[in-house]
């Protein structure tokens, strides 16, 4: 059985199953179509919001894509309160077919909010688009190496947080790329992986050997892209083997041997006394 979630007007179409064992197969077409949905927007119903930074004298494309059925009207409304349908072509705006709102030219007097209507017999759906003009545009760039090594310890038992710390102008969106391929968007949460949208770091609760890889932040705006990476590795604490107290063997006893007139003397028969001479010296002699 194939289950399809949220259906939506693009999933609509021919669907093939197909059984198969050693003495044959046998093939089934289903046809799925929608008779009727309310509009989405960009995948969603109802009101939603967004935030885009445009860069001054740059072309700026604001998105509008609709699924509905039967099929919505479509028009924006501008920041003055004027009105844009499907088609229109004026000066620096133009609405494309699609519903995408492109504005030439962007002007710092530009700025504000831009809406998007859909509408059908079952309903309306809105998007509602904040514009902000930056005058100049800045790439994201990193203070710190493009690369950092941090081991994975089996016996930490906390969570790591890696940092995304980019600047730019405007200020860049943020989006991690796990090891396997996975992207994570701001504000996702995955397993023990969570994205915060605030700031662009991301946590992994307890950290295992599996973990390990390389993780890439991308930091990406109107003027570019950068990425930091962290390599995760497996490691473990340092241990240093054998005992507190270390034994050594003491020096070895050292017997001293005396010549006399190149003789040999026992050490045990030779006694040294001094006597003072009238000259005031000191001299030594044996018994």
């Amino acid at each position: 059985m194939l289950l399809i979630k949220n259906v939506a007007i693009s999933d609509e179409g021919k669907y093939v199953c197909v059984a198969r064992n050693s003495a044959g197969d046998d093939v089934k077409n289903v046809k799925l179509e929608l008779e009727q949905q309310e509009p989405s927007i960009n995948g969603q119903k109802g009101k939603s919001f967004a935030k885009i930074t445009a860069v001054s004298y740059q072309t700026m494309l604001l998105d509008c894509k609709v699924e509905a059925k039967p099929e919505a009207r479509i028009w924006w409304i501008n920041l003055y309160g004027q009105s844009y349908a499907v088609g229109y072509f004026g000066g620096r705006f133009q609405v494309h077919r699609n519903g995408s709102l492109e504005i030439r030219g962007v002007r710092k007097n530009d700025e504000g909010r831009y809406t998007c209507f859909a509408k059908n017999a079952l309903g309306e759906s809105t998007l509602t688009v904040e514009v902000e003009v930056a005058s100049l545009a800045e790439k994201p760039s990193f203070a710190f190496p493009n690369i950092e090594i941090i081991p994975i310890r089996q016996d930490a038992g906390g969570d790591v947080a890696l940092e995304c710390p980019a600047r730019g102008k405007p200020w860049p969106e943020f989006a991690w790329l796990l090891p396997n391929g996975t992207m994570l968007p701001p504000g996702a949460r995955l397993h023990r992986f969570q994205h915060f949208s605030n700031n662009g770091t991301l946590k992994i609760s307890k950290p295992e050997p599996g973990d390990k890889g390389v993780y890439r932040c991308l930091a990406k705006n109107v003027a570019g892209q950068a990425e930091k990476r962290y390599a995760l590795e497996a490691g473990r604490k340092p241990l240093i083997r054998g005992s507190a107290v270390n034994h050594m063997p003491s020096a070895p006893t050292l017997t001293p041997h005396w010549l006399l007139s190149k003789v040999h003397v026992p050490v045990q028969s030779l006694v040294m006394r001094p006597i003072n001479t009238q000259a005031g010296n000191r001299v030594y002699h044996s018994n």
